[in-house]
């Protein structure tokens, strides 16, 4: 995967953001691993330009799953900000705001 802007210095810290979580998760022997990481924060430490942090954000995840097993799962969570104001939340229906793929996928998978 290609940056336009700073691509070494970018590629550098994602690769060591991947390795440090498969790190984890090979410590911890399972056959389904929870992310629960704040992805704005972790990709804007990366230098990544705003305009990139989707391709960084999917960079990550691909990375992980691709180390993945195949009885393996990785879960990731997912926030939905708009509840103190609506009152409402559905796992099935409600958009994810937590990373800038977010609607890639439903909240909610069976894989």
């Amino acid at each position: 995967m290609q940056f336009e802007h700073n691509h070494h210095p970018v590629t550098q810290a994602l690769d060591n953001i991947v390795s440090a979580v498969q790190l984890s998760f090979n410590q911890c022997q399972s056959d389904v691993y929870w992310l629960s990481v704040d992805f704005r924060m972790l990709i804007a430490a990366t230098g990544v330009k705003h305009t990139e942090a989707h391709k960084a954000a999917v960079y990550i995840v691909d990375s992980l799953v691709e180390q993945l097993k195949p009885n393996e799962s990785l879960l990731i969570s997912s926030f939905y900000f708009s509840f103190p104001h609506s009152k409402v939340f559905s796992p099935y229906k409600s958009e994810v705001q937590t990373c800038f793929w977010c609607n890639v996928v439903s909240p909610i998978s069976a894989t």
